[in-house]
């Protein structure tokens, strides 16, 4: 009996070593495989795939050529630099929702998410039209959420005349409990206007001036607040830029 365990316990060693024996092989292939895969997803001038803002599609997956082509290397830099402005706007409010008990805590988190998906699909559109991207304003996003509670109270769009900030709003009303929009679905939505702008004699208009707002190229700031009031059923968007664009006067 002793014999049969004794023999039992070296196979079952063996068999342990083979497998761990095994397991490496496995892993060192897998790590040679994925250098050979990080090589296959790159492009021709070796840049890696990323997931980007379609304005008609939403996300899709695509390599950064048009984006180092029309931008150029500073506006990478801006975005990297001006990026954790926005990582610690958002990890501030997930701490603060942390002592949050009369509301879903939820909601603040989804807004964080909101202000991150407006901004990268506003400055996809932009370099798409060769314009540099635009850095995050905790300032202007708190105005933008002053401007934002006042409008979804009222039911109506106000125009704030702040000095040298730019505007777009979106005000609607009815039933939002299955929905909010979203950031690239905002972003889409004035991304449309395009349509009504005439790039070969271009103006001012009322029928693409969010759009214009969009890509002006002086603008180097954002700051966005989505708010619901819940009460009235009215959903309010406000997003401040600046300097201010749409700066020329109508039809000229």
């Amino acid at each position: 009996m002793k014999k049969f365990f004794r023999k039992r316990l070296r196979k079952s060693h063996s068999v342990h070593d083979e497998t761990r024996h095994k397991s490496a092989e496995d892993e060192a292939a897998a790590i040679a495989g994925s250098s050979s895969t990080t090589l296959t997803t790159k492009g021709a001038n070796g840049i890696a795939q990323s997931r980007t803002f379609d304005a008609s599609h939403g996300y899709r997956t695509t390599d950064y050529h048009s984006y180092t082509t029309e931008a150029g290397s500073s506006s990478m830099t801006d975005e990297q630099r001006f990026d954790p402005l926005l990582d610690r706007a958002m990890m501030q409010t997930i701490t603060d929702v942390k002592y949050v008990k009369r509301r879903p805590k939820f909601t603040a988190v989804s807004s964080a998410n909101f202000q991150r998906q407006c901004l990268e699909a506003h400055n996809f559109v932009r370099q798409k039209y060769g314009v540099p991207s635009l850095i995050w304003s905790q300032e202007l996003a708190e105005l933008a959420k002053t401007w934002a509670m006042k409008l979804a109270d009222r039911g109506r769009i106000l125009y704030p005349e702040l000095p040298d900030i730019g505007e777009n709003i979106t005000l609607t009303i009815g039933s939002h409990e299955n929905h909010l929009t979203t950031g690239e679905e905002l972003v889409a939505f004035w991304a449309k206007q395009a349509d009504e702008f005439n790039f070969s004699n271009p103006k001012w208009s009322i029928k693409c001036k969010d759009f214009t707002q969009m890509i002006w190229r002086s603008s180097i700031e954002m700051g966005v607040c989505r708010y619901w009031n819940t009460h009235k059923n009215c959903l309010a968007i406000v997003s401040f830029y600046r300097p201010a664009g749409n700066s020329n006067a109508p039809d000229k």
